[in-house]
């Protein structure tokens, strides 16, 4: 199969952009994943493991839908397709269930499968993201307890079980737990059996879990606990572990149980804080480097005149100019070192958060600008712009970016016109922000938001080339998006679903 299909580029792309995403993979395992193109829907990309889970060989297979269709269950493909369709059309319906698969050997292959759709500007799925979990021997292990639970020997097969495995009444008393769960829980069968669940559940947290039992014994379904929360597990020393459980009714000769699995996640936990703390310290590291460089380059650029000062007419042409390209050059990198501060302070200093009204930014940034305009000869249309929440000094930047590339990137032969209109978008107020300047090629649309990315010559079109980088980075950061719509000699539209009140409201 090809490593280098277009559709796992374009997974790769957003997985860079889309913390979501990111996370989502991080909470998902790893046993496949699977990139589905709901708009070309024969199109779907699945990770080598995918097939490997199935006993299969990927070079065996193409990146078609069909090519599992006749692996899977019918019953539960159409229980698939079923939460394919109520997630598409709501996002909080999770695509989450298990579903069997027949392996190369002719045996069952139980998988958990979870998908997020992921959407375009109008809310509509355009692509549908999976990840698999083998769960072949829990469900194994769940079926022969539910066989066989009252039977000692059932109970002795489960000791041997990695996960910590309980047995829970319907009056909430633990029935049974193995040698994994005594292990994780720090408690000895004779301290927690018949004794009640609320032992393992922190204080703070025993009222809402008495709402959630309620609500599993009314409906009582496989699932698993903390869908969008946070769980942990209370141990008999006092302290809390993160866990992931996942619950399955069972019927005995007792009456109705619930087998529920707990797992453990202490590690991935400390593993994403670790990353968390490493993005913090890279961006002080960026802060701290970029402000002690200050100092050194305005010395050079003072000694460089001090120079040119001292020597005056005893500099040689050739030394007057190598004098002239290192001021320069150092001047250039003191823009780029106040560049990198702006952006690194994007993250040092907590946003603030009022009404702003739009319009009033603009006329400052203008204002600002004035100069420029005059020297551009430019005129505007500009739609009624609307009172948004948020950072003021996020908004300005926002405006004042967008400004100065289109001032900058003008057309010499036609005047500089610049649009600002404003609409709804599927509940989103959306800024397209227009100039008729010199534009850009189409596939370029992407490169423009990357730190230090330029399309022109610094010598034709000075600058930093950060100004649309901290753009997107602000819009993303308040839960919006934005993007650039262009062509070679046809101006440049920058399009921003705000993450607030549309127009009117």
């Amino acid at each position: 199969m090809d490593d280098e299909h277009y559709l796992k580029r374009e997974l790769y792309e957003r997985v860079r952009e889309d913390a979501r995403i990111f996370e989502f993979l991080q909470d998902g395992s790893l046993d496949g994943i699977w990139y589905w193109d709901l708009e070309r829907p024969d199109h779907e990309w699945m990770s080598p493991r995918f097939w490997q889970t199935l006993g299969v060989d990927p070079d065996d297979k193409q990146h078609l839908a069909s090519e599992w269709q006749d692996l899977i269950n019918p019953d539960d493909l159409a229980l698939a397709i079923e939460n394919f369709r109520r997630h598409c059309e709501d996002p909080r319906h999770p695509y989450d269930q298990i579903v069997r698969y027949r392996h190369a050997d002719g045996s069952t292959v139980w998988v958990r499968c979870r998908g997020l759709a992921i959407r375009d500007a109008t809310g509509a799925p355009i692509r549908m993201l999976g990840a698999h979990t083998d769960v072949t021997r829990l469900k194994q292990a769940e079926a022969e307890l539910t066989r066989r639970v009252a039977d000692e020997t059932s109970r002795r097969l489960v000791e041997h079980l990695p996960h910590a495995l309980l047995i829970v009444t319907a009056r909430g008393a633990v029935d049974f737990m193995n040698r994994a769960a005594e292990s994780m829980l720090g408690y000895s069968r004779a301290e927690l059996i018949e004794q009640p669940i609320e032992l393992l559940i922190p204080p703070r947290l025993r009222g809402p879990h008495a709402a959630l039992v309620s609500a599993f014994q009314a409906a009582p379904s496989q699932r698993r606990m903390g869908v969008g929360r946070d769980v942990v597990a209370l141990r008999k020393d006092g302290s809390e572990i993160p866990v992931e459980i996942g619950l399955t009714p069972i019927e005995t000769p007792r009456g109705a149980m619930t087998v529920a699995s707990i797992i453990d996640i202490t590690t991935r936990k400390q593993h994403e804080r670790a990353i968390e703390r490493s993005n913090r310290d890279l961006e002080r590291f960026a802060y701290v480097t970029s402000h002690d460089l200050q100092a050194p380059l305005r010395q050079v650029v003072s000694f460089a005149r001090l120079l040119q000062e001292n020597l005056g007419d005893g500099l040689s042409d050739e030394s007057r100019e190598d004098l002239a390209y290192l001021i320069d050059a150092t001047k250039r990198m003191q823009q780029m070192i106040h560049a990198i501060l702006d952006f690194s302070r994007l993250h040092t200093r907590s946003p603030a958060r009022a009404r702003v009204d739009l319009g009033e930014v603009f006329v400052e940034v203008r204002r600002a600008l004035a100069h420029e305009i005059d020297d551009a000869g430019a005129t505007f249309e500009v739609d009624a712009l609307p009172t948004m929440t948020g950072d003021p000094a996020h908004f300005t930047m926002i405006l004042q970016n967008l400004l100065a590339n289109s001032l900058k990137f003008r057309r010499a032969d036609v005047p500089l016109v610049i649009q600002l209109r404003m609409d709804d978008a599927n509940g989103r107020a959306r800024l397209r922000f227009s100039d008729n300047g010199i534009g850009f090629p189409a596939e370029h649309a992407e490169e423009i938001f990357g730190m230090f990315r330029r399309l022109e010559r610094r010598e034709d079109y000075p600058g930093t080339g950060i100004g649309l980088a901290m753009v997107r980075r602000i819009v993303e950061e308040q839960g919006g998006r934005v993007w650039a719509e262009s062509a070679r000699g046809a101006g440049t539209t920058i399009v921003i679903d705000w993450p607030g009140t549309p127009p009117g409201a």
